[in-house]
């Protein structure tokens, strides 16, 4: 007989997480020391932002079965994204101790700092030679074993291993440059200035979001913890809703694919749209003057952000080509980033996207403030200041503090925002340079690539 329990963790797995959520807390209603419905249930919210609900249930599944290293795991996860280093290494640590071969729990103890003993790196390499390592987790496993023999010294070694990881990451990804190019010249026809400028005056006038676009690995994170340690802003981190409401929405709406339906719509149709999307925001706070959205991708719908909410805010982030292709290379991504797994398509990416940020410029101006992570840091609170004019704000000393802003971070930044400002972030590529010649073969030998 299928259990209520079961029907709830299969509707977890299907993607249906407010029937999940709703079934495990009728199961918890009957039995309250449920130890896996507490950790599901906990997964799941996790999964829905709710960082500090996720850790309650975990430790309370933890506090009936605390020998389980998978739930050991999971509240390390939920802790390290609400900034408690410590209490998330000491959860990996615990993992790892209740199960010597939990790759996963290893791979996040060697994340938190764990590696400085080196015996991270011992396991971990040994996990290379089973034969049972799922494919994904011996991906993770190069990734780490890179991050660790840079925090080493051994750049060389950790190339490799970054290497390896993007090798095994990139064969199971369908991507070509040449439908990225297509998909960007057809955004520029669609999205021209005569279209624009017909379509003005549509949209929500609802001033509420700031979006802060760029490559991956260019600061948005950065910014964003800048801006969310002002008293009137809100950081919603990563949101996906943008890119659905604006290719799958406007699809479903006029029957013609993105970008080319944008022609279909109506203004009516396009402060629907925009609303929509404001709503939607809003649920990550009913308060604040106005809330974030860091998706950096988004830098591909300016044009549809411009007539959805043309008093909405953006913010490029920027910065030095090859130091943002080589960060990008150097991350295992959870999210959608197909072109992130080779050096050559990463740079002719960071081409394409460098293009599409011209043609907004040119197309918009003034509507998009640019910030450049080398100058942020040189330079910090001048550029905070021209960032907070930018969005209206007034100045508040505690953004130059953005580090002692306690807010959930999950992006692969988390750990640098709870620092202050330095200059390890500039000339990163610079130990690898013997190994970067599809990078130099777009940008130019060092010291002639552009800034």
């Amino acid at each position: 007989m299928t259990t209520r329990f079961q029907v709830a963790a299969e509707q977890h797995r299907a993607g249906q997480p407010a029937e999940a959520e709703r079934l495990y807390r009728e199961v918890l209603a009957d039995d309250p020391f449920h130890a896996d419905a507490l950790h599901l249930l906990g997964l799941l919210v996790h999964g829905a932002s709710r960082h500090e609900e996720a850790c309650r249930l975990i430790g309370q599944a933890l506090a009936v079965a605390p020998d389980r290293s998978r739930f050991h795991n999971d509240l390390g996860v939920a802790l390290r994204e609400l900034g408690y280093a410590r209490q998330a290494a000491a959860a990996f640590r615990r993992a790892t101790i209740l199960d010597p071969d939990f790759v996963e729990a290893i791979v996040n103890s060697s994340g938190s700092g764990g590696h400085a003993r080196g015996d991270d790196r011992i396991r971990l390499e040994a996990a290379l030679g089973r034969s049972d390592l799922a494919p994904a987790t011996r991906i993770a496993v190069h990734f780490m074993l890179g991050r660790i023999y840079d925090d080493l010294g051994e750049a060389r070694t950790a190339f490799d291993h970054y290497a390896a990881g993007n090798r095994l990451k990139r064969s199971g990804i369908d991507y070509a440059t040449g439908r990225a190019e297509t998909y960007f010249s057809a955004i520029q026809v669609c999205f021209s200035p005569e279209t624009l400028a017909g379509l003005a005056g549509a949209g929500s006038p609802d001033p509420t979001a700031i979006f802060i676009v760029g490559m991956p690995r260019s600061g948005t994170t950065l910014v964003e913890q800048i801006l969310a340690s002002h008293s009137a802003v809100h950081g919603a981190d990563e949101l996906l809703f943008l890119r659905d409401i604006s290719v799958d929405d406007t699809q479903r709406m006029t029957g013609k694919p993105y970008p080319a339906g944008i022609w279909y719509l109506n203004p009516d149709q396009l402060t629907e749209l925009g609303q929509r999307y404001l709503t939607r925001l809003r649920c990550h706070s009913a308060t604040a003057a106005h809330i974030t959205d860091k998706m950096p991708l988004n830098f591909h719908h300016i044009g549809m952000i411009r007539l959805l909410m043309p008093n909405a805010k953006i913010i490029h982030c920027r910065r030095n080509p090859l130091d943002t292709c080589v960060s990008i290379f150097k991350i295992l991504f959870t999210g959608n980033f197909p072109f992130a797994y080779d050096l050559r398509e990463i740079g002719e990416y960071y081409r394409l996207y460098d293009e599409l940020m011209q043609y907004w410029h040119a197309a918009l101006p003034g509507f998009i403030h640019d910030v450049q992570y080398e100058d942020l840091v040189a330079s910090q609170e001048a550029e905070s200041r021209r960032l907070l004019a930018f969005c209206g704000l007034e100045w508040e000393d505690r953004c130059l503090r953005f580090w002692e802003t306690d807010r959930p971070v999950r992006t692969a930044s988390a750990d640098q925002v709870r620092r202050p400002l330095f200059q390890a972030g500039i000339g990163t590529w610079k130990p690898y340079a013997d190994r970067l010649g599809p990078l130099f073969d777009l940008f130019g030998r060092p010291g002639r690539a552009p800034g």
